[in-house]
C-alpha cells in the first residue's frame, strides 16, 4: 500500500516527484507499524526532504528501528552518525577519487 506508492511518488515514477506527499504516505505507513515506511520517514526527517528537518527525532527513530532488527535502518543510521562525525561514506569516498 502506502510504502510502494510513497516510493513511486518520492522518485517521480509515473508523475512528477512530490516529497511532501511521499513523506505523508511514509508517515501513514509508519503509523501502521510498517518498518520500512518508518525508516524512509526518518531519512526524510533527517534531511528535511518534504518535511521540517528534525535530526534528533530521526536519530531516535533510526535507533528504535535498528534495535528492532531493521537492517536498512541500521545502515542509514550508521551513515548519518559517520557524516555527523565528519567521516565520508564509501560512496562519497569513491566519488571523490573519481574527481581526481
Amino acid at each position: 500500500g502506502c510504502f510502494y506508492l510513497a516510493q513511486a511518488v518520492d522518485e517521480g515514477k509515473g508523475r512528477s516527484r512530490n516529497a511532501e506527499y511521499a513523506a505523508r504516505l511514509y508517515r501513514e505507513g509508519c503509523e501502521r507499524k510498517h518498518d520500512l515506511s518508518c525508516a524512509f520517514l526518518a531519512k526524510k526527517l533527517a534531511e528535511g526532504d518534504g518535511v521540517a528537518r528534525e535530526p534528533e527525532r530521526a536519530a531516535k527513530m533510526f535507533g528504535e528501528l535498528c534495535g528492532n532488527g531493521v537492517e536498512a535502518a541500521c545502515r542509514v543510521a550508521a551513515s548519518f552518525i559517520l557524516r555527523k562525525a565528519g567521516a565520508k561514506t564509501a560512496n562519497e569516498n569513491a566519488r571523490g577519487s573519481d574527481a581526481r
